[in-house]
């Protein structure tokens, strides 16, 4: 490499064979090797796809315009998932490029019916994110009977300032029965409400479906069915939807979708989901992914197994799926449907020694590994 003009770098991030500026303050000339592009030395981080090559193609979602800080709500923020991508969305709101925004308008926001769900939102953030810490301008208490209450949440206090561009959804949650917080929306001083959580609690014992949930799906559809619209209503670019492990059928949340017109990411995760020991933001992504990209018609009931009826080989950590949600609204493009299919080829071998571990700039360790896969998968 051959500099031939004075050149002022803030930030100059050798990558492999590629390289990264992630702040430039001005530059006149730069003499590149043959097989690094100009229009690709930009981009927010070196994306490698599953084989660990550097993907060629930059980012269509909101990284591709990182100064246009885009503000995220998580709706069930209080499930383990829910929270592990609040989490994530915190720490990427820190690091120019992203695209997403930061705590200066109360985001990334918490779309939530109860205070128990802050309070297990906190207990994630603080074991996982070096104490992080999610305070009230950042919680919504939400009444998910009402379309007009979820809208507003959304919103900002003044129109245009504040609102919310996109959310993070699930189709089925986990819900508890809990009372309705005084001086929310509650009618009466002993009403009772749904907390919902994405897409389990984590301290909350297992997610046993037979015996702890509402199971009629048409009480799930009328929650997604008012979330989607209230989305539409307060005026959100676009919606990320991953299916939770009990949803038994993709097309009814599909068409809802489909009517309402919001442009939509839907993940199929097709494996088993299971938690992370002692999981922190610098463990990082866990599992060998495979995704792939399909088309709407091509939806299908898919199981919890590699095929051959092998779970074991099939599951899926949690909190790689909560990454690949959001850096699926740094990659791909929001005015586009996209479905995924994502599986797991195996886990990563981690390392041990994490004490010479540079985490400042990171939001997820080897999160290029699923900006690469998706960034490979553009069309």
């Amino acid at each position: 490499m051959h500099i031939q003009t004075k050149i002022y770098l803030t930030i100059f991030t050798f990558l492999s064979s590629g390289f990264t500026i992630h702040h430039v303050h001005s530059f006149n000339s730069l003499s590149l090797p043959s097989s690094t592009s100009t229009s690709n030395i930009f981009s927010m981080s070196s994306s490698y796809s599953s084989s660990s090559r550097i993907s060629m193609k930059k980012p269509r979602g909101c990284a591709a315009k990182p100064f246009q800080k885009k503000q995220i709500a998580v709706f069930g923020s209080g499930g383990y998932m829910g929270a592990t991508i609040f989490g994530f969305l915190q720490r990427a709101a820190s690091i120019y490029g992203t695209g997403i925004g930061g705590t200066s308008i109360s985001t990334p926001r918490s779309i939530c019916a109860t205070p128990s769900a802050s309070t297990s939102l906190n207990r994630v953030l603080g074991n996982s994110f070096k104490l992080a810490y999610a305070g009230e301008d950042m919680v919504r208490l939400t009444d998910m009977s009402n379309v007009e209450s979820i809208a507003q949440r959304l919103s900002g206090g003044r129109r245009g300032v504040g609102g919310i561009d996109a959310a993070i959804l699930g189709t089925i949650y986990q819900l508890e029965e809990r009372s309705v917080a005084l001086n929310t929306y509650e009618k009466s001083p002993n009403d009772k409400t749904f907390e919902f959580y994405l897409d389990e609690q984590k301290f909350g014992g297992e997610w046993d479906d037979e015996a702890n949930q509402n199971n009629d799906i048409d009480f799930h559809l009328q929650i997604f069915q008012n979330s989607v619209n209230a989305c539409k209503d307060a005026g959100l670019e676009h919606i990320v939807v991953i299916e939770t492990p009990i949803t038994k059928d993709s097309k009814p949340f599909i068409n809802i979708l489909n009517d309402v017109g919001v442009p939509f990411t839907y993940i199929i995760i097709n494996g088993k989901l299971e938690n992370t020991k002692l999981y922190t933001f610098e463990e990082g992504i866990q599992c060998d992914l495979e995704v792939e990209k399909i088309g709407l018609s091509d939806i299908r009931n898919l199981n919890n197994n590699d095929g051959n009826g092998n779970e074991k080989s099939a599951m899926i950590a949690r909190e790689d799926v909560a990454a690949l949600a959001v850096q699926s609204l740094m990659s791909l493009e929001w005015t586009k449907n996209t479905c995924l299919n994502v599986s797991c080829k195996g886990y990563l071998e981690q390392e041990n020694d994490k004490r010479n571990l540079k985490s400042d700039n990171v939001w997820c360790m080897k999160s290029e590994r699923i900006a690469g896969i998706l960034n490979d998968i553009i069309s």
